[in-house]
């Protein structure tokens, strides 16, 4: 019985580690969208291997001319602003950055992020168009 419980730990251990070795991936971006003043968008990014990596969504102006602003972390906001959610479904490993009452401002690309160290992360972007009637 002792060596069955250590073949067992073994198996558990070589599996835990090669499971913990795959790459993340982003598997499926939301496409460009185009919405009406006042509307709402869902941004779908879906990702897989990323339990053990940090998930953010980014917004950058249209031009990628300022600075990025960080939206959220893996599931929660990190901007304190009610026309933003976000939820994540673990059965498709899809995080959804949804934004109502669209405004001209919301304009821009937004990008899904998994940071795999400081110098290295894979990205997937989403352009936001916004038409003012």
């Amino acid at each position: 019985m002792a060596l069955n419980m250590r073949h067992l730990t073994l198996f558990l251990c070589i599996t835990t580690s090669v499971l913990a070795q795959r790459t993340p991936t982003i598997s499926h971006i939301t496409q460009e969208q185009i919405r009406d003043i006042g509307g709402q968008v869902d941004l779908d990014c879906s990702v897989h291997y990323a339990q053990e990596y940090p998930v953010l969504w980014v917004k950058y102006d249209r031009h990628k001319s300022v600075e990025s602003l960080p939206l959220s972390t893996n599931s929660g906001l990190i901007i304190k602003d009610s026309r933003f959610s976000l939820r994540f479904d673990v059965a498709s490993a899809t995080y959804t950055l949804s934004i109502r009452d669209i405004q001209e401002t919301d304009a821009g690309w937004y990008q899904c992020q998994v940071l795999i160290s400081v110098s290295n992360r894979i990205t997937a972007e989403v352009e936001l168009q916004v038409r003012i009637p």
